[in-house]
């Protein structure tokens, strides 16, 4: 009996993670749309399994993975497909790059690995949302099946063997103990991922498993549930809603999610479920049952696949910010992709019967799959190429007018020109296998001895002249991190054994942030550390600075001036009691776009690839500085070395000035260390 609350049930699911990508407010939780379908697939799943060991006395694998592909891989591959020629067609080659490696992993079912290891790279923080990321999901359910179907094989050949306790020819006890065990299991390490880092908790597929072992629980007791009074029917079926409909209003993006938080829709899922075994939906279920919720619920898979690269890939080529108006209009869009991809694709393939007809022909699908988005990954790269190619050639007599014997303030202003005036992007690639190189062009490439998020020391290595007697030793976050090109080279020349003291995300100065929305315990005990290593180390000369202004500091916006004021003071004060000198480097401005995604656009200009400097950064250099004179000692001003006027531009001199939106390129830094040298003092 097909259950219409089920197909209710994903309706509602689908429907309030499209609102929630659409930034509908009203279901800012919109994301427990996912939970929602991990519940159902691990019910709907599992009961086709158990069926089949009842009626065949084994589970085929061959089979089951057979229906899986005919099932998930044809809307799937296609979505892949569209994105990949899309992106190609649209955007700049670094971001089809990007996009087609994020392709990859998502046709292979790692999406989610993917996007946790992004996650939790500090400097892919400002990468722009991948039009594949909604797949995650998917992996993390197509991981779950690679282990679940074997793991209850074997658990029924050997409670076969040694119990008699069946229901029907299932042994329902040892079955059920086992999926209870890895639900506490996987939802145990959910809190404690949770609690060390919400991204890869989020992702995890480990973490994650306990929402599918939820439905598998169910199913594999669902004939404990056939002659439930009609009252408890009634209560399930509408607290179960309550609470899925409480948990898509309430939440948002501050919630710390999954863990705990997941209980609420995943056991209202659960509860909607069993109050509808064995009978037609009763209650507050009989709402799931309208025909607009089952049809929406019929086209939930392809409706999930389409909407979300639809939303992205518009707004990546859009001029400007995308409206409410045309946000709905790409909804609705997305919703006739979906119909269209229902009907002429997916249903197509999974009930063709010739390939129905052979396992072998249905689990060709995944090679196939595989084969055709790999094509589709180097054809989407060599028609961005093709269109980057077009352009250099069309380029190619400005690239002469770049000139390396100009000052860096003459450098920058006649970028700053060139943007007035729209000229074309004096583009400083020689052949495109540089891309990949500029991707590279970070400062932590060369310098990897620094702290991430949940370490509080690091591992110190000395550069510049290892063996000077004379030692200085840089403290600071990533923007301090990105002139240790300059200070090894610096260093080596003058004579000073250099330090370095880094730690992202960390201000040196005595401020007190979060992270992740959490206390920052971390760069606490960091600075705490940092100044016993300075005391030991007894250098003559201590550098240090960072990103000014930190929106994730804890005060009021209107009281961190003040606060920033007194941080820089009681560092620097700390820090004078153990060294001779004290410097004190101010910020640079990030650029607000990605640099290379920026200058690899077939349609860019040196207007387009030119940012204001931000005013919050400009407002921490004045309070550095007067803290720093206050104080009497050297304050380095190093933003005019990246912007002049007020602005600040992606390339200059033939040079990528930034790596990426928030960081200097390590080729820029070398550049300007002559004048880093000036203003140090090292001369």
């Amino acid at each position: 009996m097909r259950r219409l609350d089920i197909q209710g049930l994903r309706a509602i699911a689908v429907l309030t993670v499209v609102a929630d990508h659409a930034g509908i407010g009203l279901l800012s939780g919109g994301f427990i749309g996912v939970d929602v379908f991990f519940v159902l697939s691990g019910f709907l799943i599992t009961s086709l399994l158990v069926k089949e060991a009842d009626r065949e006395g084994r589970i085929s694998l061959l089979g089951f993975y057979a229906r899986r592909a005919r099932r998930i891989l044809p809307a799937a591959t296609v979505v892949l497909l569209a994105i990949l020629a899309f992106a190609a067609a649209t955007l700049s080659y670094l971001r089809v790059e990007r996009i087609a490696t994020d392709v990859g992993w998502a046709a292979v079912f790692l999406a989610n690995i993917r996007f946790a290891d992004l996650g939790t790279d500090y400097f892919a923080e400002g990468l722009p949302p991948s039009p594949v990321q909604h797949y995650w999901s998917l992996a993390v359910e197509e991981q779950f099946y690679l282990v679940w179907p074997p793991l209850l094989m074997l658990v029924l050949w050997l409670a076969g063997r040694r119990t008699a306790r069946r229901l029907g020819t299932r042994p329902v006890a040892a079955v059920a103990a086992v999926v209870a065990a890895l639900g506490v299991a996987s939802f145990a390490w959910s809190v404690h991922l949770l609690g060390d880092n919400q991204t890869a908790a989020y992702f995890s597929s480990l973490g994650r498993a306990w929402e599918l072992a939820v439905g598998a629980l169910l199913a594999v007791v669902a004939s404990r549930f056939e002659r439930m009074p009609t009252t408890l029917r009634w209560v399930l079926s509408g607290g179960g809603l309550a609470a899925i409909m409480v948990a898509a209003v309430g939440y948002d993006a501050s919630t710390s999610f999954p863990g705990p938080a997941a209980l609420l829709p995943v056991l209202g899922t659960a509860a909607v479920l069993a109050a509808g075994i064995g009978v037609d939906a009763v209650g507050p279920a009989r709402v799931l049952t309208v025909r607009p919720l089952t049809w929406i619920g019929d086209l939930s898979y392809s409706w999930y696949l389409w909407h979300w690269p639809v939303l992205v890939l518009w707004e990546a080529q859009a001029v400007g910010p995308v409206g409410w108006l045309e946000t709905t209009a790409l909804v609705g869009l997305s919703l006739l992709l979906a119909i269209g991809s229902y009907h002429l694709i997916e249903n197509p393939v999974r009930r063709n019967r010739w390939v129905a007809a052979r396992q072998r022909r249905a689990l060709a699908l995944w090679p196939l799959a595989l084969g055709m988005v790999v094509a589709g990954m180097f054809a989407s790269q060599a028609v961005a190429e093709q269109r980057l190619a077009e352009r250099l050639d069309a380029n190619a007599e400005f690239l002469d007018l770049r000139d390396g014997d100009l000052g860096v303030r003459q450098e920058l202003r006649a970028s700053i020109v060139a943007a007035d005036e729209a000229d074309t992007v004096p583009f400083p690639l020689t052949d495109l296998d540089m891309v990949s190189e500029l991707e590279q062009d970070l400062w932590n490439v060369s310098f990897g001895c620094n702290a991430q998020q949940p370490r509080s020391s690091v591992e110190l290595c000395p550069i510049g002249d290892s063996e000077a007697e004379r030692t200085a030793v840089v403290i600071g976050d990533s923007h301090m991190g990105q002139w240790l090109p300059a200070l090894d080279e610096l260093g080596a020349e003058h004579g000073y054994r250099v330090v370095p003291l880094i730690k992202f995300g960390c201000s040196p100065f005595a401020v007190d942030i979060t992270w992740g929305g959490r206390d920052y315990h971390e760069c606490t005990d960091f600075r705490a550390w940092a100044t016993e290593q300075v005391a030991e180390l007894e250098p003559e000369v201590v550098v240090v600075g960072s990103r000014g202004l930190q929106r994730n500091m804890t005060v009021p916006a209107e009281e961190r001036a003040a606060a920033w004021t007194e941080g820089v003071t009681e560092t620097v004060r700390t820090l004078e009691e153990l060294t001779d000198e004290v410097v004190v480097i101010g910020d640079v401005p990030p650029l607000g776009v990605d640099p290379i995604e920026c200058v690899t656009d077939a349609s860019a200009t040196m207007a387009t690839c030119t940012t204001a400097a931000e005013e919050r950064v400009l407002e921490a250099n004045r309070l550095t500085e007067a803290a720093a004179r206050e104080l009497g000692v050297r304050y380095v001003d190093v933003a005019d070395l990246v912007c002049v006027g007020g602005r600040c531009p992606a390339v200059a001199g033939g040079l990528m000035v930034y790596a990426n939106d928030d960081h200097l390129s390590r080729t820029w830094v070398r550049h300007v260390t002559p004048k880093v040298a000036e203003r140090l003092g090292w001369t």
